[in-house]
């Protein structure tokens, strides 16, 4: 396939490329493109250099960049720039971005057809066109052009005057209706000039003794000929009438066959110069039929609705993507308009609408539109303005109802969530707290007992006493444990700048007896200061710095490493916190389960603690926008990964 691909690069004669997006930094060329540019140089060498040195913009810097940002590709774009040598080059521009697999950057796949020539011509005939026009404006006769079925396409000041009709009038109806002319001696209609033109198949002289019958009754004797005028193939695409008022000249038979040679010279030139005239503009007329009927398939084939209005918002053109969304057929919508299917507007505010989009050029909006059943069905939309042919207005439309659905039930089933977590953690608080009385009880009448019947209590009463005091006690370690998980957003405060540094002094100072008695040794790098509510940070710290010298190995004292740095995020800059020790370790299959409430890995003989610790820190790195994340193996050691956000400004302060 790459083979492929190179060949046809190679062969085909119109310029292939790919260059940077952000920079024009060519990447890839082709001879074609080389050509185009006029350049004496092999492709290879254009790689590299960006396209502002390989050629002078003429259009604005940019446009074909900004079209691309807009929709990602473009199709049949048509481009001006001039050549380093002074040349002007017309291309037809094809484009759509990607991202580059290796770089990640954008980069712009290119294919440009060199038009030059086509624009060459088409500005040659419209100068022959105006050259035509004013021709047949400033000369004396009368000349009238029809097609093929007689009907008037041309006519020129003169014969305005003659026939009494002005072109607008008379451009579309048929010549008897124009050029009314009978037999000056009987009054009777003489052959159709057209008619006759085509018989003939030649330029000829028409009835002798003819008279035109004017709009307003003038009866105009006139000399009169026409010729046929001929298209590509030499084909008869119409008729040329000329003709004059010869009211005095009549009179001098020799001076009338004078004029009629002269006409009939001229008539010869202006048929040659509309028989040109025609070759090119059907070439053109034929290469749009193309382009139109390449661009119907595209549309018609489109997964997203399309419309075309004009500027009063009637339809012009849908495709059957519209036509499944709202249930119409397509003859149905060409005879609405854009309020017949607008369920939020009035129609004023359509109209108000569309006068925007005409001044702003392009606009992205989501409305709604009724289907025919009635159904209400939520609607993107993409419009541009394109002010040629009277103005058009071009409409992408995508149905997003089952996304907005979707997205409404979510926000319900979250709202509910939220809703259910927050009773949940009231009813802990609540719960932990009227638990704490009746243990207090039970711990002061153990002490009494202990303390008063111990003597007269056998061993194993005074092993069931000590039992249920170790009970006592674990489950007020419990209790003091599920209050902290439910404090962390029931007594939750503002956020702060928090220098993380003093924080962890305070927690070293308050884990002193413990760093001396396991021998351990702390080491810590600079933290920086983040937002966030001081003393969930502390208790979050004393947490993990806690954890880290309570499971180490029994033979060795513990070593604890803290370190921070900081990395950029989606939203915004974020402290990333390390907290290292070469303990005990744990299988990585229990990353995640070490974080859950109550979950321990190791015995209460072994380790004391209640298995909360670590969930309350990730609950509070989660209030904060953050998260803790552990890794560890069996005997090497585990790391905590506390995750902070540096700002909480666009979290909106505490939640």
């Amino acid at each position: 396939m790459k083979d492929l691909v190179h060949r046809l690069m190679l062969f085909t004669g119109d310029g292939v490329y790919r260059y940077t997006f952000e920079e024009g930094r060519i990447l890839l060329a082709n001879r074609g493109f080389a050509r185009i540019l006029d350049l004496d140089c092999a492709p290879e060498e254009l790689i590299g250099k960006r396209l502002k040195d390989v050629l002078v913009y003429t259009e604005r810097a940019g446009a074909v960049r900004e079209a691309l940002g807009r929709t990602g590709e473009l199709h049949g774009f048509e481009y001006h720039f001039r050549t380093l040598k002074g040349e002007d080059r017309w291309v037809i521009h094809d484009s759509f971005v990607v991202e580059d697999p290796v770089t990640k950057e954008r980069v712009v796949e290119a294919i440009v057809k060199d038009i030059t020539a086509r624009k060459r011509a088409e500005e040659t005939l419209a100068a022959e066109r105006e050259r035509l026009a004013v021709t047949l404006r400033s000369i004396g006769d009368a000349v009238l052009a029809t097609d093929t079925s007689g009907r008037v396409r041309e006519i020129n000041p003169a014969a305005e005057r003659l026939t009494g009709w002005a072109a607008a009038e008379a451009l579309g109806r048929p010549l008897g209706e124009v050029f009314r002319i009978v037999n000056e001696d009987t009054g009777e209609p003489v052959e159709s000039p057209v008619e006759k033109v085509l018989r003939l198949g030649k330029p000829v002289g028409l009835a002798n003794h003819t008279v035109l019958i004017s709009r307003d009754g003038r009866r105009i004797a006139i000399a009169d000929s026409g010729a046929p005028i001929r298209g590509a193939g030499e084909g008869v695409t119409g008729v040329v009438l000329v003709f004059r008022d010869v009211t005095e000249q009549r009179r001098a038979e020799r001076e009338l066959a004078r004029m009629h040679a002269d006409l009939a010279r001229r008539v010869r030139e202006r048929t040659a110069d509309l028989t040109r005239a025609n070759a090119l503009l059907q070439e053109q007329l034929r290469e749009r039929r193309v382009a139109d009927q390449r661009h119907s398939l595209m549309l018609q084939t489109a997964m997203d609705g399309f419309w075309v209005t004009d500027t009063q918002g009637r339809f012009l053109d849908v495709n059957e993507a519209y036509c499944r969304m709202t249930g119409y057929d397509r003859s149905e919508l060409l005879r609405m308009r854009i309020h017949d299917v607008e369920a939020v507007e009035t129609l004023e505010g359509t109209e108000g609408h569309i006068q925007r989009l005409i001044r702003l050029g392009a606009d992205r909006f989501e409305t709604r539109h009724r289907r025919k059943d009635g159904a209400l069905i939520e609607v993107e939309a993409s419009a541009t303005f394109m002010a040629e042919e009277g103005g058009r207005l071009v409409v992408f439309l995508r149905d997003m109802t089952l996304r907005k659905c979707a997205a409404a039930q979510l926000a319900r089933t979250l709202e509910r969530l939220e809703q259910s977590n927050r009773e949940l953690e009231q009813f802990a608080y609540v719960a932990s707290h009227d638990l704490q009385e009746p243990l207090r009880k039970i711990e002061a009448f153990a002490d009494r007992l202990r303390s008063q019947c111990g003597e007269r209590l056998s061993a194993e009463g005074l092993d069931s006493l000590m039992r249920v005091q170790n009970a006592a006690t674990r489950m007020g370690r419990l209790i003091s444990d599920l209050l902290a998980y439910s404090r962390v957003t029931m007594r939750a405060k503002p956020y702060e700048a928090v220098d993380l540094n003093a924080v962890l002094a305070e927690v070293l100072s308050d884990l002193e007896a413990r760093i001396q008695q396991s021998g351990a040794r702390v080491t810590a790098g600079l933290l920086p200061t983040v937002e966030a509510d001081r003393t969930q940070m502390r208790q979050c710290l004393q947490n993990l710095v806690g954890n880290a010298l309570k499971f180490h190995k029994p033979e060795e004292p513990p070593e604890v490493e803290i370190a921070a740095t900081t990395e950029e995020t989606g939203a915004g800059p974020q402290a990333v916190i390390a907290v290292r020790d070469r303990g005990i370790g744990f299988d990585p299959k229990f990353s995640e389960r070490i974080f859950e409430v109550f979950q321990r890995l190791q015995g209460r003989e072994e380790y004391e603690g209640s298995g909360i610790g670590l969930a309350v820190c990730r609950k509070i790195a989660q209030r904060h926008g953050g998260n803790v994340t552990a890794e560890g193996r069996p005997g090497e050691g585990a790391t905590f990964t506390l995750r902070l956000p540096l700002k909480q400004a666009e979290r909106g302060g505490s939640p």
